[in-house]
């Protein structure tokens, strides 16, 4: 729901729902921001914005009647679902773990082994300065490929993936960290 004034309220919850946050229902909305390209517009041209939608994404087009659905070809939407996804941006999640892991993380010195599913738990540990990071990355697909990408991308070289908690027969890992919902799947 967002208010732009205390007189107006744009919402696409159902009258039926709850609106003290008890009902779950949200299967059919979801709300979104969509950040446009850039465009050079000229002043008094007249412009036509369509929107488009499959189930799940929503893209838009300017001045086209018959717009081509983008398709991602970078992976990580293959190999991580929206939710997972959208936890890289959960800022009250995310400060959780940082308020718990800078407790554990002596930087420079700490060796972190992330049992991970495409988590931020890895980019949270290396961010705060441990010396090492093992990630054990468990996630289906090509997840070990798209992860070692992120961290790369973002600078960060203290960051070891490994395939198998055998990779780590000799080193010392002071602090173990994973999600909540980690599934470790064992050949």
């Amino acid at each position: 729901m967002t208010s732009l004034d205390p007189s107006t309220i744009i919402t696409m919850r159902p009258s039926w729902s709850s609106t003290r946050g008890e009902s779950a229902w949200r299967d059919h909305w979801m709300m979104c921001i969509y950040n446009l390209p850039t465009l050079r517009l000229t002043a008094g041209q007249e412009y036509e914005l369509h929107s488009h939608h499959d189930e799940f994404s929503l893209w838009f087009s300017l001045n086209e009647s018959i717009p081509e659905r983008p398709i991602c070809d970078c992976g990580v939407h293959l190999t991580l679902s929206r939710n997972r996804i959208g936890l890289f941006n959960d800022t009250t999640r995310n400060e959780k773990y940082i308020q718990v892991l800078e407790k554990a993380i002596v930087p420079k010195e700490s060796v972190v082994l992330v049992l991970s599913e495409g988590s931020s738990l890895g980019f949270i540990a290396a961010g705060l300065g441990a010396k090492t990071v093992f990630v054990l990355e468990s996630a289906y697909g090509n997840s070990m490929e798209i992860m070692t990408n992120l961290y790369q991308n973002n600078g960060f070289t203290n960051v070891v993936m490994i395939e198998s908690v055998k990779e780590l027969e000799f080193q010392n890992c002071k602090v173990s960290s994973q999600k909540p919902k980690y599934n470790l799947r064992c050949p």
